[in-house]
């Protein structure tokens, strides 16, 4: 999940089902598509960067199979283009939105 300000941007990623369960970012078959967040993940990922003080951050989020929510790490540096290329999420336009606001 992708922060830009207030702006949440959350993509899902199929990392078991490539040909490298291991680490899915070298295996370009892994499916990505947008997934939209709940309220309740979205008001805690919001209170996460107004907590440590962030305009941007990555997020590593685990969605279990039984549908609950895991929290791993917020990288206030984290890539998002490669996010953007397999997903079709539009993020650098809003970051680009963001910085001439």
């Amino acid at each position: 999940m992708t922060a830009i300000d207030a702006d949440l941007c959350a993509a899902a990623i199929d990392s078991q089902s490539g040909e490298l369960p291991l680490d899915w970012r070298f295996d370009y078959t892994v499916p990505f598509r947008p997934h939209a967040l709940d309220a309740e993940t979205s008001t805690r990922l919001r209170a996460v960067m107004r907590r440590l003080g962030l305009v941007y951050g990555a997020f590593d989020r685990r969605l279990t199979p039984a549908g609950e929510n895991g929290f791993l790490e917020v990288n206030p540096n984290g890539e998002y283009l490669f996010v953007e290329l397999l997903s079709g999420i539009p993020l650098s336009e809003r970051m680009a939105t963001f910085l001439a606001g």
